[in-house]
């Protein structure tokens, strides 16, 4: 079982590499507001809802956003979503989006949350839509932790199979 590390001030989903790459990457959104884009994360599905863990300065001061998800290689519907919670401090860039699951046009993939950063040597996926565009993901070993902040080298995405 592998989890979302709750480092969002990057900006990015991090998880172990040897993580299922498909499940990373359909489980990865694009979050937009009129000026502004993002990525977020699904990290938990209940029967009503999917919440979305996205940064704070993507959503803003608004209090509803569109989110776009990424299935088999395509872009799908967009969906609202509530701003639930938004928290922008020194070293918290978060919010957390509330979406009826009814209205979710694909596959529900979820990537739960996890609060122990990554150790020096581990080998890690990050995940998100630079620039606003489709998801990328970026394989990478992380060289040292510092407190709160954890550096990787990139690399080249493994084969899996």
């Amino acid at each position: 079982m592998w989890r979302l590390i709750f480092w969002v001030a990057l900006g990015a989903s991090v998880l172990p590499a040897h993580a299922a790459w498909r499940d990373v990457y359909e489980a990865t959104v694009r979050v937009e507001r009129p000026g502004a884009a993002g990525s977020g994360v699904v990290f938990h599905a209940d029967e009503k809802f999917l919440w979305v863990l996205t940064n704070a300065h993507v959503v803003g001061r608004t209090q509803v956003v569109r989110v776009v998800p990424f299935q088999q290689g395509k872009q799908l519907p967009a969906v609202q979503a509530v701003v639930t919670l938004r928290v922008l401090e020194e070293w918290t860039d978060a919010a957390v989006l509330r979406i009826n699951r009814r209205g979710w046009p694909g596959q529900v993939r979820v990537i739960p949350l996890s609060w122990q950063l990554p150790q020096p040597g581990q080998q890690i996926i990050t995940v998100g839509c630079p620039q606003a565009d489709w998801p990328s993901l970026w394989h990478g070993q992380v060289t040292r932790v510092n407190g709160r902040v954890f550096y990787f080298f990139p690399g080249g995405l493994p084969r899996w199979t």
